[in-house]
């Protein structure tokens, strides 16, 4: 039977729950893609904006994408090393980190770890030779729930520098499961956009105005967690 057979709501989180991790891989998938649109739309009523007809593709990444405010397919990597500081509002926030053709994020806590991630470079060959792995990083998301001193969750036109008030940064693999995640994002989205970029690594900004509650809940169903998913703790 199709998912689409199943009705909506009620009918289709008990068959979801019935079958738990047996459910196919298109079940859960297509109710990930159902929940977010739902989120998103709860959203923009909680602010009095309408959701697009448009502009949300579902067969992108993991559960679908809402179109992104920037992007940047990937290149070449840069030689040069290229740091930020991922939550300036604060004198402890983890730093990401291009260098000697490593990635790393590092704990804002003193005696923090420090993690690197594999990266797969433009064209989808890994350093070892072989082909992208499930822990491999392959895109970096940006999500966005609020802009320091603007009201819209657009890109603030007259300061490109404006700072995120309220983000989460999501380092994927190839199937758009985050491998790593970094809860609390405040910096210039340009500044992480930098290091993304010197790293040959497709990026994405994706914004929607809404408390934290909700942002991490739409956060989770667009990057949804692989198994040994690292979320990053201060």
């Amino acid at each position: 039977m199709a998912w689409e057979e199943f009705g909506s709501g009620h009918e289709r989180g008990g068959v979801l729950r019935f079958l738990g991790p047996l459910a196919p891989e298109g079940v859960r998938r297509a109710a990930r893609v159902e929940r977010v649109v739902e989120e998103m739309y709860r959203a923009a009523v909680r602010r009095g904006d309408e959701l697009p007809d448009r502009g949300f593709d579902i067969d992108r990444g993991a559960s679908g994408r809402p179109s992104a405010k920037y992007e940047h397919p990937g290149g070449p990597q840069a030689p040069d090393r290229t740091t930020v500081s991922l939550n300036k509002m604060h004198s402890w926030g983890e730093r990401l980190t291009w260098s000697d053709l490593e990635l790393t994020v590092e704990e804002a806590s003193s005696g923090g770890r420090v993690f690197l991630l594999p990266v797969v470079p433009h064209g989808g060959v890994t350093q070892r030779g072989g082909r992208r792995g499930a822990g491999e990083v392959a895109e970096v998301a940006l999500f966005v729930s609020g802009w320091l001193g603007h009201e819209l969750p657009e890109l603030p036109e007259d300061d490109r520098a404006v700072p995120v008030m309220r983000g989460s940064l999501h380092f994927l693999n190839a199937q758009g499961y985050a491998v790593l995640v970094v809860p609390e994002v405040g910096c210039a989205w340009r500044e992480v956009a930098k290091v993304i970029r010197a790293a040959g690594l497709p990026f994405h900004l994706y914004a929607c105005k809404c408390s934290p509650r909700a942002a991490e809940e739409i956060a989770s169903l667009l990057f949804p967690h692989r198994r040994s998913c690292v979320k990053v703790h201060r």
